[in-house]
């Protein structure tokens, strides 16, 4: 039996990837397995109660309304309730923060995330109201 080394390491380097590739999946897979059974009493796979929650941002000394609308399980979506026209005049960051959140926490399905260095403060508060939004859907659930 005649073994070529180059053939052998060939055969280990693929072997490698696809373990590497296996791990991944089961790293990008499981952390959301473990959120549905952490979040759902009595066994239920279920997150929230669906519906639309909306809580505030206080930006300014006015604040802005932002709702998060879910399923039993995912996160459908998160917008901006109208604003003044005031408020978008002096806050003109605040539409084009929530438009990237939005898309980010829809996408992750998670609000831990950071907001972009050009929105940061705007996007903190954002953030935080649309947590304070998922944990009243999140407490309803438990409630029923």
């Amino acid at each position: 039996m005649v073994f070529h080394v180059k053939e052998v390491v060939k055969g280990l380097v693929l072997a490698l990837l696809g373990l590497a590739a296996v791990i991944a999946l089961a790293v990008l897979f499981l952390p959301r397995a473990k959120q549905a059974a952490e979040g759902a009493p009595g066994g239920s796979a279920s997150l929230y109660r669906p519906g639309k929650y909306i809580s505030q941002a206080q930006i300014g000394r006015s604040g802005v309304s932002v709702a998060v609308t879910v399923s039993e399980d995912a996160i459908e979506s998160v917008e901006l309730m109208k604003m003044a026209e005031a408020q978008e005049v002096f806050y003109p960051l605040v539409k084009p923060a929530m438009d990237g959140i939005s898309r980010e926490v829809v996408a992750s399905q998670n609000a831990d995330i950071t907001p972009p260095e050009e929105y940061a403060v705007t996007g903190r508060l954002l953030i935080s109201a649309v947590k304070d939004a998922l944990a009243e859907a999140r407490t309803a659930k438990r409630e029923n």
